[in-house]
């Protein structure tokens, strides 16, 4: 029976699906579990108990209001039986009975796109990244653990075109981002942008990058040479690309749209970006 999952009272079925199905550790998935507050769970519940669950998180997609699809799992003894295939129709049927306008979800591997596409999923999200070596300039990179103030600085600094959590589940993603060892650099005025980046080593990755200056990104080394990297790699808007980037897009996630407005909007719009989601 597809139904909205009690999480309180599923929850360690909850985690044991999880963990069967992404690996990851009971502290990760109870994290989520405990400081994502707005979030639904459906899930099909048979006679054995949780089988096979998604979770729904708010967002918007260049204005619309959209559902985000997470943790989309089913238990290895269930599958191939249509169970996740249920899960989306009723997550279409529900987020069409409450008037929201997409939903979205990023394909755990390349094969997944071909599966999505049978329900009506268009993949129409990119990311751009680039690869960037050495470097000098004079930017001081501030160093932040506010999670409201990174999660409203890049609400204000994502592109029209994209995806966006809403207010309450970007702060949950921010939280995650630190809890996990992400570190945030910010620098305001004219020379302004917010970054989330990962240390390995003496590399860096800059999992998103919001300026707030001049958009061809030829600068962009003298954003980070105070943090002692040697290397450099950065996912940036694709919106923001110029010829130091080229076209060096990369599909990320899939739209399904509902309303009259999304189908006019996604007729219109070449892509979207998806930067910074749950994944």
């Amino acid at each position: 029976m597809n139904c909205v999952v009690d999480t309180v009272r599923y929850r360690e079925d909850i985690i044991f699906l999880w963990h069967e199905s992404f690996g990851d550790n009971r502290e990760y998935i109870e994290f989520f579990l405990d400081n994502c507050e707005d979030k639904l769970c459906l899930g099909y519940i048979g006679k054995n108990g949780l089988a096979s669950m998604l979770f729904l998180l708010n967002g918007s997609v260049n204005g619309c209001s959209c559902k985000y699809i997470y943790a989309a799992c089913t238990s290895k003894r269930f599958r191939g039986q249509g169970l996740m295939g249920g899960l989306i129709e009723y997550s279409k049927k529900i987020c069409s009975d409450n008037n929201f306008d997409f939903i979205f979800l990023v394909p755990g591997e390349e094969s997944l796109y071909s599966y999505y596409s049978r329900f009506g999923f268009i993949p129409k999200m990119m990311r751009s990244e680039l690869e960037l070596k050495g470097g000098s300039g004079t930017f001081e990179p501030k160093k932040t653990t506010d999670i409201r103030f990174a999660a409203e600085k890049r609400l204000k600094l994502l592109p029209a075109d994209r995806f966006a959590f809403d207010l309450k589940t970007t702060e949950y993603t921010v939280s995650e981002f630190l809890h996990t060892g992400g570190e945030i650099y910010f620098a305001d005025g004219e020379n302004g942008y917010l970054a989330f980046a990962v240390r390995d080593n003496k590399n860096i990755l800059i999992k998103e990058l919001l300026p707030q200056f001049n958009k061809n990104l030829t600068n962009i080394l003298t954003l980070f040479e105070n943090l002692d990297a040697e290397n450099v790699y950065i996912r940036t808007p694709i919106v923001y690309n110029s010829k130091d980037i080229g076209d060096l897009g990369t599909k990320c996630g899939m739209l399904y749209p509902i309303s009259a407005k999304a189908k006019d909007s996604v007729n219109t719009t070449d892509m979207f970006y998806s930067g910074m989601y749950l994944d």
